[in-house]
């Protein structure tokens, strides 16, 4: 089942998605799964009325297969899915690490449930019927979290291809240096000379469009960040 919303295009299903997705709409997006269709009426006229970009999916599986692992916004899905479960979403969605954000939405809910459902990475679990306003006050918050991710993983996979330029010698040469090593000492350390020292050491700045020492730490910072 495609999304409701007009000039929505295809995607590469979630568990395939290797490509960086534009992260910024015009009007934020949420993504409502149910399968009562009268519920993803009601709801998404409400969220256009808000200011809200809602897309529609009937089950699970339409929307694992309709959105990517770098895409931003709030997915709202019911605990009860004829074919993948809201819990089973959460897990889908961690296990892609994918930018989006999660509000469960049950009419079971109960303390274990509520708990499974965040200790798994979910942003909130609302009962149903949902009170829109609870929805709403919820999904700023939510939106923001999931724009959040999608930068930290955007810098960190331009620091990493970056890093991944540098030669095993230009890495170590970088090392020592950011260690506080002078040339000399890096030259001693490495069995090399100054000036092949100096040289990759320009090597590297130059691969990572850098120009000083701050600007590897940095680059190795973001490429560390979860």
């Amino acid at each position: 089942m495609a999304p409701t919303t007009a000039g929505s295009t295809t995607a590469t299903p979630l568990v395939a998605q290797n490509s960086v997705t534009s992260a910024v709409h015009a009007k934020p997006r949420v993504l409502l799964i149910d399968d009562d269709p009268s519920v993803l009426q009601t709801v998404a006229h409400r969220l256009q009325v808000e200011g809200y970009r809602p897309e529609c999916y009937a089950c699970g599986s339409s929307f694992l297969n309709a959105v990517t692992a770098d895409d931003v916004g709030c997915v709202v899905t019911d605990l009860r899915l004829p074919d993948v479960d809201g819990l089973e979403l959460i897990h889908r969605l961690k296990n892609a690490n994918a930018s989006l954000s999660l509000i469960l939405a049950t009419a079971f809910a109960d303390v274990p449930i509520a708990v499974a459902a965040m200790q798994a990475g979910a942003h909130t679990v609302l009962e149903k019927p949902i009170a829109m306003e609870k929805l709403l006050g919820e999904l700023p918050l939510a939106i923001e979290n999931s724009l959040a991710r999608h930068q930290t993983k955007t810098r960190r996979q331009h620091a990493s291809g970056l890093l991944k330029q540098l030669s095993d010698a230009e890495r170590a040469v970088l090392e020592l240096a950011v260690a506080g090593k002078k040339n000399r000492d890096i030259a001693t350390e490495l069995q090399m000379s100054p000036r092949t020292v100096d040289r990759r050491r320009q090597s590297a700045m130059n691969k990572i469009c850098g120009e000083t020492l701050a600007d590897y730490a940095v680059l190795k910072s973001h490429a560390q960040t979860t």
